[in-house]
């Protein structure tokens, strides 16, 4: 009897052992894998909703992407990608043409890369004594007449470059004011920093100073449109 219940405990014992072996060895892989498959799944799923939210706000853009070209012509006519100082010198001969003012003389700088302003140094305090900042050349500006600047200087891509110009005009006090107005509200971006007026004998003269910008295309940009006006 001893014998019998001994080989059943070992029997019982022998079924739960390859239960267990079962579990470990086969069912509990597979469990793991399947969870493992829906967390992917479900992170699929997720990224799969956030793609198609893009794409339906990226297909709205697409939608307005002419007006969005038209705006970003228009910005280049006002600030191109070279300085192209003769197109803008023939501009300011119309514009006083059509206001029928003299131009006396357009001064045309160097071109110089963009510095944002810098913020007012604090002032020093009693007794301190302020440091003196070394003079900096200042850009050679040509004698009367119009000139053409020198080439873009080298700089990091995707940089705004500025030249400053001075043009001197006669004629009526309407007729200079006219022709300030076209310059500032005209396709080129020129921005008045300076209008000094004068009169002898009720004749005005204006001299306007001011600023006109050069942004160059960025290198993969200019690369495309190089490569498309070479194409036969």
């Amino acid at each position: 009897m001893n014998r019998d219940r001994i080989l059943t405990l070992a029997i019982v014992g022998a079924i739960a052992l390859v239960g267990v072996l079962g579990w470990l060895v086969g069912v509990s892989p597979i469990l793991s894998q399947v969870a493992s498959a829906d967390d992917d799944r479900a992170s699929i799923s997720l990224a799969n909703d956030a793609n198609a939210t893009r794409l339906i706000a990226l297909k709205k853009q697409f939608e307005n992407i002419s007006d969005t070209q038209s705006k970003l012509d228009g910005l280049r006519a006002s600030i191109p990608a070279t300085a192209d100082m003769s197109v803008f010198l023939r501009t300011i001969k119309e514009y006083g043409d059509a206001q029928g003012i003299t131009l006396k003389s357009v001064e045309v700088s160097g071109v110089t890369a963009y510095a944002a302003p810098v913020a007012a140094a604090p002032v020093a305090q009693a007794g301190t004594a302020p440091a003196t900042p070394s003079p900096s050349p200042s850009p050679s500006a040509t004698a009367g007449g119009t000139a053409a600047p020198a080439p873009v200087p080298a700089g990091p891509a995707n940089g705004l470059y500025v030249v400053p110009i001075k043009v001197s005009v006669t004629g009526t006090y309407a007729q200079v004011m006219a022709f300030a107005g076209q310059l500032q509200t005209g396709p080129r971006l020129f921005l008045v920093t300076n209008l000094a007026l004068s009169s002898v004998d009720g004749e005005f003269t204006g001299d306007l100073t001011g600023n006109v910008y050069a942004l160059p295309a960025p290198a993969p940009v200019a690369a495309a449109a190089a490569a498309t006006a070479t194409t036969p």
